[in-house]
């Protein structure tokens, strides 16, 4: 989406609050659609209309962040110490636990250790020892770790599964919803299966979750965190964002592998997403990656801490938590301004065929 080339400039990106990603996008189209009217009119009425447009537009930004001021100058309602973890390529299940359970030993004083996508290759319903394994490790960082499963079920079924583990259990599963076409799942595989002979295309179809929804944690502190948890491809969707939001998140989490994209811009840019959806909910957003890049935001979508590709280790970030009854207007209206382009573009149609039928009929008489 265009508006996402917008992230790493905070005044623009709040106009993400008042209209989402797609207000971000008019925005730039607006803007430079009036520049090209301003040099490019016949008359100087048009190109002071021109100029004027793209004044308005590119104004919108600067008077969203200071219309959204007061919300964000609210004293937060608390702090959240996450750490993601980053192991970096290993190959096989084994060395990938190896590596992110050596990396999280050495955590202390965090909230929640988070882990990326498919951080765990082994169905933990049925392997009790990699299930003990993962207990004992929250229990002595004396913290609750997020994992994320991404293994094949007694039944040969195939999930991607976040997995909430303390040292009384597993507390809560998100299994993602929002497959990645090709990827993840082939459409219409009766039809199109043979493109996993010719291609790295699923050879086998995924099950998918059924809807987005929040997980609750108990902190070291005794605090109850609600959190939104979205798995790669999912960062993408206002939407889900939004439902994780309206049930309750403090904070969004997402969780990503990436190694299909190693050595790319794709890995930034991914990681850019949570800006925008941050920005958008009022709320912090972290994202944990395998092999890069981790990165956290604050709820304006600002950058609290970044992990390329190239590092391994753990991101440790402080978040400010906001008060749950801060919404945002893109929260509490959603999806209005495609609504609205769609309607402008309709009424458009609409007159023009109205015009070209009074133009007939003129013409006939």
């Amino acid at each position: 989406m265009y508006g996402a080339s917008q992230w790493q400039h905070p005044v623009v990106l709040a106009l993400a609050a008042v209209g989402g990603i797609w207000l971000i996008s008019f925005a730039l189209v607006a803007s430079n659609t009036g520049f090209v009217i301003a040099l490019t009119a016949a008359r100087w009425t048009g190109r002071v209309l021109g100029l004027a447009a793209a004044a308005a537009a590119i104004a919108a930004g600067p008077a969203a962040y200071a219309v959204t001021a007061a919300q964000y100058a609210q004293p937060p309602a608390g702090h959240l110490r996450l750490a993601l973890v980053q192991p970096g390529i290993e190959v096989g299940p084994q060395n990938r636990l190896v590596a992110e359970s050596k990396l999280s030993e050495g955590v202390r004083g965090a909230d929640m250790i988070v882990w990326g996508e498919s951080s765990v290759g082994y169905d933990i319903y049925a392997d009790r020892p990699v299930l003990s394994r993962l207990i004992g490790l929250s229990s002595r960082a004396g913290t609750p770790l997020l994992v994320s499963q991404d293994a094949l079920s007694p039944t040969k079924a195939k999930s991607k599964v976040a997995v909430l583990i303390t040292p009384g259990g597993i507390e809560g599963t998100y299994v993602k919803t929002r497959l990645v076409p090709f990827g993840e799942y082939i459409p219409f595989r009766s039809l199109l299966g043979w493109l996993s002979s010719i291609s790295r295309a699923a050879s086998r179809n995924m099950i998918a979750g059924t809807s987005a929804h929040v997980l609750h944690a108990v902190l070291p502190n005794g605090r109850r965190l609600t959190f939104g948890v979205l798995i790669c491809f999912e960062s993408s969707f206002p939407d889900m964002a939004a439902v994780d939001v309206r049930q309750g998140a403090q904070v969004l989490i997402y969780q990503t592998s990436d190694s299909t994209f190693q050595d790319s811009w794709a890995l930034e840019q991914h990681a850019s997403l949570a800006a925008i959806r941050a920005a958008e909910s009022g709320r912090p957003a972290v994202q944990a990656a395998l092999t890069g890049d981790a990165a956290a935001f604050d709820r304006r979508g600002r950058v609290l801490g970044w992990m390329g590709a190239s590092q391994r280790g753990v991101l440790r970030v402080t978040l400010a938590l906001p008060p749950r009854s801060v919404r945002t207007p893109f929260d509490r209206f959603g999806d209005y301004v495609p609504w609205l382009a769609i309607a402008v573009i309709a009424i458009g149609i609409l007159c023009a065929i109205d015009a070209r039928g009074r133009m007939r009929r003129l013409l006939r008489r």
